[in-house]
C-alpha cells in the first residue's frame, strides 16, 4: 500500500460544504491507489474490493439483497468527528498486532441506532485478508456479520446525516407499505465515493430484514 504523499494530505483539507468532514475523508481514499481488486463487479464499488451480494428484487423505492457473510473492522464514538475514521484507517495502514497494511475497501459503513447519540463506522476486510490481525486500539474491533438479507435505496449526490436519515424515511415507509419485516431499531449507511467525484455518486442506506 502506498504511503499517502503530501498533495494527497493537502486535499483532504479542502472543504466540500455538501458534506461532513468524517465524509469528506472516508470517500476520498478510493481515489488514492490503495484499494485491491475488486471481488464482484459491481459499477459503484469503483474497481475496489466489496462484499458480495445477490440481487433478489427490485422495487420502486428500494432493492432486496442478500449478501454472504462478511468481515468488518469498526470503531464507535460518542460523537461525529474524523477521529471515528483514522482509527480505522490506521489500522489497516499496518497499526494492527501483525503491522499488516490492507487495502482499502468499499463501502465504508456506518451504524445509525435511534436514540443512541453514537457514531459506528466499519471497513471491510475481504475474504483475501486471511484471518484479520487483531487491532491495537481498544477501540477498535473485528466484527462478523452473517448471512443476511437487506432492504437497499440508493442515492446520488453527496450524502450527510440529514439526505441518510430522510432516505432512511422514504425506505421505512416504503418497507411499511409492504408489510416486510426487518430491524426497526437500526440502520446501515454507505458510502462509495470520494467527493472529488461529482457525478455519478453512489450512497445507499440499509434495513435488515428479520
Amino acid at each position: 500500500m502506498q504511503i499517502i504523499p503530501t498533495l494527497t494530505v493537502l486535499f483532504l483539507s479542502v472543504a466540500v460544504t455538501q458534506a461532513g468532514i468524517v465524509n469528506r475523508i472516508l470517500q476520498y481514499i478510493p481515489s488514492l491507489g490503495l484499494g485491491g481488486g475488486n471481488e464482484q463487479e459491481v459499477s459503484f464499488c469503483n474497481g475496489y474490493d466489496c462484499p458480495k451480494f445477490e440481487k433478489l428484487e427490485k422495487h420502486d423505492v428500494y432493492e432486496v439483497r442478500k449478501y454472504v457473510p462478511t468481515t468488518w473492522v469498526v470503531t464507535t464514538k460518542s460523537d461525529s468527528g474524523s477521529s471515528t475514521f483514522m482509527k480505522l484507517f490506521y489500522y489497516i495502514q499496518g497499526s494492527n498486532a501483525e503491522s499488516k497494511k490492507i487495502a482499502m475497501t468499499v463501502p465504508v459503513i456506518g451504524n445509525v441506532t435511534h436514540g443512541e447519540g453514537r457514531t459506528t463506522m466499519g471497513f471491510y476486510l475481504p475474504p483475501k485478508v486471511g484471518v484479520p490481525p487483531a487491532p491495537t486500539d481498544a477501540t477498535v474491533f473485528i466484527r462478523r456479520l452473517p448471512e443476511l438479507t437487506a432492504y437497499v435505496i440508493e442515492f446520488g449526490g453527496y450524502a450527510n446525516a440529514e439526505k441518510n436519515e430522510a432516505k432512511a424515511n422514504e425506505l421505512r415507509t416504503a418497507l411499511n407499505e409492504a408489510n416486510v419485516q426487518y430491524e426497526k431499531d437500526y440502520y446501515f449507511t454507505a458510502g462509495y465515493d470520494s467527493p472529488m467525484k461529482f457525478w455519478n455518486r453512489h450512497n445507499e442506506v440499509w434495513f435488515i430484514a428479520k
